[in-house]
């Protein structure tokens, strides 16, 4: 049985399992400052879970302990993203933008 989950866990590929796991209009009555107020935090929450990934993938058997521990919350943290962007788009809010970047020029 635990052969079972644990093959199960690759087959579905990320996207996928994105919109599965998103639950839309989660982000409707949020305005245009707390929608991208909860997009940047969405995105610093994918970004731990993409380095607590990286690092565990490091040891043996990391990879499939990091899969195990962190691919569910990453996957919702990835449909939220998406249901997110969409909520901007759709209010036009003008936190979403082609030409910005969680980059910070010193």
């Amino acid at each position: 049985m635990l052969l079972a989950v644990l093959g199960g866990c690759g087959l579905v590929r990320d996207d996928i399992a994105t919109t599965v796991v998103a639950r839309p209009g989660k982000f409707a009555f949020y305005d245009c400052p707390l929608l991208g107020q909860t997009l940047t935090r969405t995105r610093a929450r994918i970004a731990e879970y993409e380095r607590m990934t990286a690092r565990a993938a490091q040891s043996p058997g990391g990879a499939a302990i990091a899969n195990l521990s962190y691919r569910a919350e990453y996957l919702s943290a990835r449909g939220d993203e998406t249901e997110l962007v969409a909520a901007l788009k759709e209010k036009n809010c003008q936190a979403e933008s082609a030409w910005t970047s969680e980059r910070v020029v010193y």
